[in-house]
């Protein structure tokens, strides 16, 4: 007989005899599972109706409304577990069930009964009481007899469970010998015979021949084998010889390989894109930050890729590469797997097509390109900044300008207007005219000072200041200034260093910011909070303020106006304290401009912190005096 077949009908009776007592053995289990419960549920109901047989006593004798709840409560359980186990293997009298259900009506009659007292009523409260124990009781014993005949067949089946446990191991031996007996007669003897026959005609032995004279496939295999001995033993030793010299070659190309690809920290790559399944380098597989036991199919991929880029990533490589047949050319963010590390990658990858021209795989490499990005993106950085600087410098010249000039304007403007006031006769008509002008003369100068604000020429009366009396002072004002559902919340860190500032100018920013968190925050609910600390600000924390052209590392004084309101996105920020620029519908676009103008002749910075839905912060950086850090109550920023 074949070996192929031999083996198939001893394993096909062995699995047979293991799945029908194992299946034997899980339904026995199973039985013995709900006859276990069965039973638990007997003496459960058993142990409610003696209870249910105290709680008649009880009522009877004192007739209290408790007793009468408590009674019904058990009897529903009783009734409840008698229902929930009808129809099981074991099911509860039916006379049981029947009765049980008789006894609501009868301790219905009692309760009645027990609140209506006569002599005749009397007479039947002792027969209804008689009546409902001996009921509850002729249930007890039915239950007491279901409890017995279940817990004889729980021992029944719990016998046959421990003697099939017994037989399976024992039967379970006799296969595992039949079968190796088999194995070992059949497979492992003549492949013996065989192997040593190949290892003495490996070593240069022709004249040994394998003697496996059976006629099944060991047999057939000897034969052809012995017939082949001697050319296979000189092709052998060529084969062997060549194949040496390849694999001399294949290792010292794969070292130089390697060794080029750590170099450059490119990494290479190949997907099986039917199969849903990558293999990777070692550099890839460091660049990934995954080792050896790493799931990669195209899940693992995609919790590789940072989760703002998956979404792209999955439609460029459904739309791109596999539906439009393009090689793989993308930069995108990973998430190392190891450490979380957001990191820049280079993805290569040629597609190959099978017959019908379906795409099928991907080959490819990934290099990682953090540092490229970093130095673009700091290059980048630094010729927005530069670009905003001389933007700002040539708009607050020419800010500066117009407003100096216009102001001049305008002074003549108010002091004819004021000297025509004096002069024209008071019951005028032009009057009203003139103070007209006047008004909107001296609104025009505002605007004007609000340019040379943004121009960093205002007028500045600079003075020591201390910052948290200056918030103080201006509590009131600004309480009244914003929503009445807005709450304002001073948070100052004593002990603050006094700042050389101009107050009125200083007065300004606060109020500028604050009526903005108040307008972001509109009539809804909210928290203007201002804060005040000081900072030892070094160059990699200054490196993203705005006007950061002029202001060196040292000790600030900051203020920080923290709202709660809707936020900005970063487009926003970014044109945030461009003249003109305003998100409102009556603005000037002036506020946020003149707030720069004065951080920036005090030489000072401000930060800005905002998300959309999140809320804004505006951290104002002033010089503090050149007293240490230490004697603050904040914190060194490194």
């Amino acid at each position: 007989m074949r070996i192929r077949k031999l083996l198939q009908i001893a394993m096909a009776v062995a699995i047979m005899a293991v799945f029908g007592l194992v299946a034997a053995n899980l339904n026995i289990a199973s039985k013995l599972t709900k006859i276990s419960a069965t039973l638990e549920s007997a003496q459960t109901t058993a142990h409610d109706i003696s209870e249910l047989l105290v709680l008649t006593h009880d009522f009877a004798l004192h007739g209290e409304e408790r007793a009468a709840q408590q009674w019904l409560a058990r009897h529903a359980r009783i009734t409840a577990s008698l229902d929930s186990e009808s129809g099981r293997i074991v099911s509860p009298p039916p006379e049981a069930v029947t009765q049980a259900k008789m006894l609501p009506g009868l301790f219905q009659d009692l309760v009645n009964v027990t609140y209506n007292q006569s002599d005749m009523q009397s007479q039947q409260k002792t027969l209804l009481i008689n009546q409902l124990l001996a009921n509850t009781q002729a249930i007890a014993d039915s239950i007491h007899r279901w409890g017995a005949e279940t817990a004889a067949i729980h021992k029944k089946i719990e016998r046959t469970s421990h003697l099939l446990n017994s037989v399976v191991p024992i039967l379970s031996l006799i296969i595992v010998f039949g079968l190796t007996t088999i194995v070992f007669q059949r497979v492992l003897k003549p492949l013996s015979t065989l192997y040593h026959a190949v290892q003495a005609v490996a070593k240069g032995d022709l004249s040994v021949r394998s003697a496996t004279t059976t006629k099944d496939e060991f047999g057939e295999l000897s034969r052809t084998f012995d017939a082949m001995a001697i050319d296979l033993v000189s092709e052998l030793r060529q084969e062997m010889i060549e194949r040496k010299r390849a694999e001399e070659a294949l290792t010292e190309s794969e070292y130089f390989f390697r060794e080029s690809q750590k170099s450059a920290q490119i990494g290479s790559y190949k997907t099986d894109l039917i199969a849903g399944t990558w293999a990777s380098s070692e550099v890839m597989d460091t660049i990934f930050g995954i080792d050896a036991c790493y799931n990669r199919n195209i899940q693992g991929w995609l919790d590789i890729v940072h989760h703002e880029d998956r979404a792209m990533m999955m439609q460029y490589l459904n739309d791109e590469v596999i539906g439009g047949s393009k090689p793989f050319h993308k930069e995108y963010r990973i998430q190392r797997i190891n450490d979380g590390e957001t990191r820049w990658v280079l993805g290569l990858g040629e597609v190959k097509h099978d017959e019908t021209g379906k795409v099928v795989s991907l080959i490819g490499t990934i290099q990682d390109i953090t540092d490229r990005k970093v130095i673009e993106n700091e290059r980048e950085a630094l010729e927005t900044k530069m670009l905003q600087a001389q933007k700002l410098e040539s708009l607050g010249v020419m800010a500066g300008g117009i407003a100096h000039d216009f102001n001049n304007i305008l002074t003549s403007i108010i002091g004819n207007a004021d000297l025509a006031l004096i002069r024209i006769d008071k019951e005028s008509p032009a009057i009203d005219n003139l103070q007209r002008i006047a008004q909107s003369a001296t609104r025009a100068a505002d605007l004007a000072k609000q340019m040379l604000a943004y121009s960093g020429k205002g007028k500045f009366v600079v003075e020591e200041i201390d910052l948290n009396k200056l918030l103080e002072e201006m509590l009131h004002m600004l309480e009244v200034s914003i929503s009445k559902k807005t709450v304002l919340r001073l948070h100052l860190t004593p002990a603050l260093p006094t700042v050389a500032a101009d107050a009125t100018q200083i007065r300004q920013i606060v109020m500028n910011l604050v009526i903005n968190a108040s307008e972001a925050i509109d009539d809804k609910s909210g928290v203007i909070s201002i804060t005040t600390g000081c900072l030892d600000c070094d160059r990699s924390y200054l490196k993203d303020v705005w006007l950061d052209e002029n202001i060196t590392e040292g000790l600030y004084v900051y203020l920080e106006i923290a709202d709660t309101g809707c936020g900005m996105d970063s487009h926003t920020v970014s044109k945030l304290f461009d003249p003109f620029f305003t998100t409102k519908f009556t603005g000037r676009g002036l506020g946020m401009a003149a707030v720069l103008g004065i951080v920036r002749g005090h030489k000072g910075a401000i930060k800005v912190y905002s998300e959309q839905g999140s809320g804004s912060s505006f951290k104002i950086l002033l010089p503090a005096s050149n007293r240490p850090a230490e004697s603050y109550n904040g914190t060194a920023v490194n």
